[in-house]
């Protein structure tokens, strides 16, 4: 299956701003008249002029301790290194993790994925 949809819509897998280019400006709108609603008609912004078409959501999925296991059989045996379990620990949340970034538009899809990254950074 994964094979299927990489052959089929990698295209819009991979780089699928292009296919949401000709929806921003619906997005825009829709933002805008959302925000004068919730601001109870206080807020006026113009149509056209707010430039909103989506919303930027940091996620961390937090993940079982990695490695520091043995990495050979045997009494004594080596052990990984200890650096792959500090680069996916974060000490402010104390808890190992990766992070990812995502564009959210107003109709529930994903715009844009940037991750996984570690979560230290």
């Amino acid at each position: 299956m994964n094979k299927y949809i990489r052959t089929q819509y990698g295209h819009l897998v991979t780089n699928n701003l292009g296919y949401w280019k000709s929806s921003l400006e619906l997005f825009s709108e829709t933002i805008r008249i959302k925000v004068i609603e919730k601001s109870d008609g206080q807020i006026h912004y113009p149509a056209g002029d707010y430039l909103v078409c989506g919303f930027i959501d940091d996620t961390v999925i937090r993940i079982c301790r990695p490695g520091g296991g043995p990495a050979e059989e045997g009494i004594n045996a080596e052990r990984y290194n200890n650096l792959i379990q500090q680069a996916f620990y974060n000490g402010y949340k104390a808890c190992h993790g990766i992070k990812f970034q995502t564009v959210e538009f107003p109709n529930g899809m994903c715009g844009e994925l940037y991750g996984p990254k570690s979560f230290r950074l």
